[in-house]
């Protein structure tokens, strides 16, 4: 027996034009394949049915433009394949029958009509991308659902409200990325949540996660403009790469179970000013703080690994304590006008290039005894009146100390000069520089040094 195909003028033009007649739009009548006994037909509320088998994948590949309205269903369903409804952009609702288990990867993909999903609670499963730019205002998501696969509501611009239900542990990479209106979630019973999962929802004020997540993964909250706090679970390990960046982000407390503070964690967190760093925290990445607003950078002990540029142009940092790491990064303080205190333990072996850079404020700094290298431009424009430099010192890059205005005085303890290539340019007239007093000579014809000959004295 043959199934009959019944269309509306609409999408007669994809078979030709029909014949207009007093009662209505003219119909074409196709006629399908023999149904096989598991074939599945779909009905549109104007009584349009589509045949899963006789169009293949995706489904509604040849009906795109023609279908309007709310979809319906009708048989025993259990699965909406792989694109059955892909851009399908005139749709604008759907009501998934109760036998529904799965929603297939981009089953509803950019059908930007489409506001309004209705779902039975045995779905357990919705697919990557399932529906990904479409338009859906709202949604209750199924009680029986147990997956939340990746890009499911990418740029689901219209999103506004989501719970997740109890039996979802993992929700997939970019679940709602882009969903730029949502304001509030609950995430129920999660257990891992991965990366950029509310990557740019700008209008997230507010988000409780769950006590039993471990890592806040990279670039979770990236771009969450309105999200002003949030507390970190104290079961947390790792803050990831970029977790918070660009967010609003205005104060942060984070606990000592946090571990590591990956590269760019806060970066340009442009309202973040106060960040607590409890003792048990040991590695913060490149640039984890940089663009800030910090006042204050008082590190606990714990923390022995320290990126490039952790603090770099924290334009409100006055003060900062780095008891114990080793090495001062590049780039460090590099653009931190106010800094005008910083504590450094006795430890410290190098200072990177440009660590200092353009600290305005900065007129003071005891470096510890056990520096042997200071690296270029480190204190370039820094207010420094004074500074002495540790007998251990054996190498000075180029340009340590230029533009360093108000520097009248540097007292190197070596008794090698250090090599040094133009520490101050253009050198200048006020500089007294104090060296032991048995190597004045070394000093005054030593490259870097000899153009301060007739301002070197001993000590």
């Amino acid at each position: 027996m043959k199934k009959l195909f019944y269309l509306v003028a609409l999408t007669g033009l994809l078979f030709g034009c029909g014949k207009s007649n007093e009662d209505g739009p003219a119909k074409q009548v196709v006629e399908l394949p023999p149904a096989a006994p598991n074939r599945i037909l779909y009905t549109s509320s104007d009584k349009i049915i589509f045949d899963k088998e006789a169009f293949g994948t995706p489904l509604m590949a040849n009906l795109r433009n023609g279908t309007n309205g709310v979809l319906e269903f009708e048989g025993e369903v259990k699965t909406i394949g792989i694109n059955a409804f892909r851009n399908c952009k005139t749709l604008t609702g759907i009501s998934l029958p109760q036998g529904v288990e799965i929603v297939g990867d981009s089953a509803f993909f950019n059908c930007t009509a489409l506001k309004k999903i209705t779902m039975p609670d045995n779905v357990k499963k919705i697919g990557k991308m399932a529906f990904a730019k479409s338009s859906i205002d709202d949604i209750t998501l199924p009680k029986g659902l147990d997956s939340l696969k990746e890009w499911s509501f990418w740029e689901c611009t219209n999103l506004k409200n989501i719970v997740i239900p109890d039996k979802v542990k993992l929700i997939e990479s970019n679940t709602f990325n882009g969903c730029e209106n949502i304001t509030t979630i609950n995430l129920g019973n999660v257990s891992k949540i991965e990366e950029a999962v509310f990557k740019n929802c700008n209008n997230l004020s507010k988000i409780t996660l769950p006590a039993q997540l471990a890592v806040i993964n990279k670039s979770l909250f990236s771009g969450c403009r309105s999200l002003k706090e949030i507390v970190i679970p104290a079961t947390v390990t790792a803050i990831n790469e970029e977790a918070f960046s660009g967010s609003g982000i205005e104060t942060i407390s984070i606990p000592g179970g946090v571990v590591t503070i990956a590269d760019k964690a806060f970066f340009s967190c442009s309202n973040l000013s106060e960040a607590v760093i409890a003792d048990g925290t040991k590695t913060i990445g490149v640039g984890a703080f940089s663009g800030t607003k910090i006042k204050s950078a008082l590190l606990p002990a714990s923390v022995t690994t320290i990126g490039s540029g952790v603090f770099s142009i924290c334009t409100e940092l006055t003060e900062a304590s780095l008891p114990g790491i080793t090495n001062v990064e590049a780039d460090m303080f590099k653009g931190c006008r106010k800094l005008n205190k910083v504590s450094l333990n006795g430890n410290i072996t190098s200072i990177g290039t440009e660590a200092f850079y353009n600290c305005a404020s900065l007129a003071d700094i005891t470096l510890p005894a056990n520096i042997i290298t200071i690296g270029g431009s480190a204190f370039y424009g820094c207010g420094l009146t004074s500074i002495t430099i540790p007998d251990k010192v054996t190498d000075i890059s180029g340009f340590v100390f230029q533009n360093c205005t108000g520097l009248t005085q540097v007292t190197c303890n070596a008794s090698n000069p250090p090599s040094a290539y133009s520490i101050m340019v253009p050198p200048s007239v006020n500089l007294s520089i104090k060296v032991p007093a048995a190597s004045v000579d070394k000093y005054k014809n030593a490259e870097g040094w000899k153009e301060f000959a007739s301002q070197i004295s001993g000590i």
